[in-house]
């Protein structure tokens, strides 16, 4: 090597040192006075509206008779019992629904299963689970098994096709997808 060659080596060994360094170094990032502006309003412009809603819904009582306000705070809460209802109806059924699936598949299901699964009604979440079980029993047997079975039973390639082909890819496919030609027979 010459000196040159030396020095550049020596350079980029340097560089490459300095690289891990300088990686660690947080960025941290700052705005603009324009981009703060906009922010702030943004943030500013919501709350004026959330104020502005409580101000008309504290109008709109201030002008209601007493029946009126009675009323509307009676549909309040009536609204209020009703989302509770759901609610606890959903997380009955989620409870049920996860207790089908233990026994079903001897496993504990995680929540998002299990909320994929729940539907309206007892009935429709009940069809839900009975579905997912048989579809989880058949694809488990299928991979146990070692793969789909073949239509018509047999295989369209023989052992010695099969061998023949060049590529290993390839042949390695149709040897998982013909196992049965590869397996000793007793």
């Amino acid at each position: 090597m010459n000196d040159n060659e030396q020095m550049n080596v020596e350079q980029n060994v340097e560089e490459i040192k300095e690289e891990p360094a300088k990686a660690k170094e947080p960025q941290t990032r700052t705005y603009t006075d324009k981009e703060v502006d906009e922010i702030i309003n943004k943030r500013f412009a919501k709350w004026q509206k959330e104020q502005d809603r409580k101000v008309e819904e504290a109008k709109r009582l201030e002008q209601m008779n007493a029946e009126e306000k009675a009323k509307y705070e009676r549909d309040a809460l009536q609204k209020e019992l009703d989302e509770l209802r759901a609610e606890k109806a959903h997380a009955e059924l989620a409870k049920t629904a996860k207790t089908m699936l233990t026994q079903a598949l001897d496993v504990v299901p995680q929540d998002g299963l299990v909320d994929a699964l729940v539907k309206d009604t007892a009935e429709a979440t009940s069809e839900a689970v009975k579905g997912f079980v048989a579809f989880f029993n058949d694809y488990f047997k299928l991979k146990v098994s070692g793969g789909a079975p073949k239509k018509g039973g047999t295989s369209a390639l023989t052992k010695d096709e099969i061998m023949a082909i060049k590529d290993d890819k390839k042949r390695l496919k149709a040897i998982e997808e013909n196992l049965d030609l590869f397996r000793k027979e007793k």
